[in-house]
């Protein structure tokens, strides 16, 4: 009876042995494609090379074919990522492209390649602020844009347009997620929204690429910090709408017609636009009038210019609501003024809220 039962552990035992054996090329084969479509290039060259050392390889395959693409893939992916982080976008392009006509289905390549291209369409991304005096506020305006009152603030560069979906998108797929500490950074759920989720992969609308990206407060910090930039002052903000030292003393950001320089519910549809696509402002800024409001750093006080400081003023009083400034393509002409200050909730995703970026 022992020895029966010892002969029927045995035979289990060999048995499973042989048909993990007999599968060992299969498995880490399949895996290793799996891998590769992904855009998984280290680990599909894992599983190619386990591969390799299965005792059941079949004699016909496209293993070392596909062990070539993967490690050819691996190494234009590492090229790509250090061009990128050194913003050498032209050459982070190529390398991207190259991968792609490897293996198209590598979303990852495929949006950075896009952002690559943006960026490639505007060199100047960012416009110099020469720092220096203006005075704060409006004395025809809403009651929280008085008193007016002097300030200076310190130079810095501003972000020539808003933030875009292309740009953003860049971001998510980097951190793999849309939120952070509970806060969200924009509503996928918006059909406003032109960023989705598909195959655990954010990716834009086509068509959508250079419009602004719609998010919360948090979203805006947690991009600009990723960028190392970050947000505006209130007071840098309004300083550059007017057109920093080069002001013409416009009541709206580059002039006096708002038609000329801005999005709004007068001429926009109620649709966002690309950036872009009016006049700019004396410095060379577009859209700090209309198309989508812009996040600032500060909090919201109504009664903050009675109080202010006159160098390089910021609120960080704390209180629920968060600085807008620049009107949007839904609101009224006058909401455009350079001067006019609005707040929200810093959760807050609505459709024609945007920002852009500064960094000293």
């Amino acid at each position: 009876m022992i020895k029966y039962i010892l002969f029927l552990f045995l035979s289990i035992f060999f048995e499973k042995n042989i048909f993990a054996q007999v599968n060992c090329f299969q498995k880490f084969y399949h895996y290793g494609k799996l891998r590769f479509q992904k855009g998984q290039y280290q680990k599909a060259v894992d599983n190619f090379e386990a591969a390799k050392e299965c005792n059941d390889v079949p004699s016909e395959n496209d293993l070392i074919e596909f062990l070539a693409r993967s490690k050819k893939c691996l190494r234009l992916l590492n090229d790509g990522n250090e061009k990128f982080s050194q913003k050498n976008y032209s050459e982070a392009k190529s390398c991207y492209l190259s991968i792609l006509k490897i293996n198209f289905q590598d979303s990852f390549c495929l949006q950075r390649a896009k952002f690559c291209e943006i960026q490639s369409l505007s060199p100047s991304e960012m416009v110099f602020v020469q720092g220096g005096k203006f005075s704060m506020g409006s004395f025809e305006g809403e009651i929280n844009e008085k008193p007016v009152h002097e300030v200076s603030v310190k130079s810095f560069w501003m972000d020539k347009y808003e933030v875009t979906n292309a740009e953003f998108v860049v971001f998510l797929n980097e951190k793999g997620k849309n939120s952070e500490n509970g806060n969200s950074w924009l509503d996928l759920q918006n059909e406003n929204c032109k960023i989705k989720l598909r195959n655990q992969v954010y990716e834009v609308e086509i068509g959508f690429e250079k419009h602004p990206v719609l998010v919360s407060w948090f979203g805006a910090k947690a991009y600009s910090e990723w960028a190392g930039k970050r947000l505006p002052t209130e007071a840098e903000w309004e300083f550059a709408a007017r057109g920093g030292m080069l002001s013409q003393n416009y009541k709206y950001s580059g002039s006096d017609f708002y038609n000329e320089v801005a999005w709004f519910r007068g001429n926009s549809g109620g649709d966002i636009q690309r950036v872009g696509t009016k006049k700019p402002n004396e410095l060379g800024i577009f859209d700090l009038s209309g198309n989508v409001w812009e996040w600032c750093e500060d909090f919201y006080d109504e009664n903050f210019y009675s109080q202010s400081e006159r160098e390089n003023p910021q609120n960080t009083k704390k209180n629920m609501f968060r600085i807008l400034r620049g009107g949007g393509a839904t609101t009224f002409y006058y909401q455009l003024r350079c001067a006019y200050r609005n707040f929200n909730l810093p959760e807050t995703t609505q459709n024609t809220i945007g920002f852009r970026c500064v960094r000293d």
